[in-house]
């Protein structure tokens, strides 16, 4: 009710962290550049504990959020926390019923690529090349994330040319 969490890893590339936090591998990441002014007093490393940090009360010191079961240690995991009071609130239509998200600007040139899942919907991934420029995202890298077809793990590369435009060679 009081904190907002952004939660980062050092992990792009992860099976278990795409499945678990980006829809099955239909989401994206945002690789940000954590040496950003913005982030220097916002984000901390996670604690991986043995113990159950203890919660006494609402408005106690707000590090409690940076704890996590030793069992999470391969995550490698940052937080950022943020006073809810200081975030833009949206009211969020979904198949269950409304929610609110809160919202906290960040800097723009902080945002060095994103990548799209395996999964991800062609659609999806035209409209993000079509739109990070205009949303003042002309430098971020746009790539797609892949399986390897002999082993588990993934590889990314630069989104196809073929995505930037319809078969007619307009504009998507």
């Amino acid at each position: 009710e009081t904190y907002g969490v952004l939660c980062c890893t050092e992990l792009e590339c992860d099976l278990l962290m795409w499945s678990h936090y980006a829809q099955q591998h239909e989401g994206f990441v945002m690789e940000l550049d954590l040496t950003h002014s913005f982030f220097a007093k916002r984000l901390h490393r996670v604690l991986y504990s043995p113990d159950r940090p203890v919660y006494r009360h609402r408005d106690q010191d707000p590090t409690i959020y940076l704890t996590k079961s030793r069992l999470w240690e391969d995550e490698r995991e940052w937080r950022a926390l943020e006073c809810l009071a200081n975030c833009e609130q949206l009211k969020v239509s979904t198949s269950r019923s409304p929610i609110t998200i809160y919202r906290r600007a960040y800097p723009k040139e902080a945002v060095r690529r994103i990548i799209c899942g395996c999964r991800m919907a062609v659609e999806d991934k035209q409209r993000l090349q079509l739109n990070l420029p205009r949303w003042g995202f002309p430098e971020c890298r746009l790539e797609q994330l892949s399986l390897n077809r002999r082993t588990y793990d993934f590889q990314s590369s630069e989104l196809p040319f073929a995505l930037r435009t319809r078969g007619d060679g307009e504009e998507a």
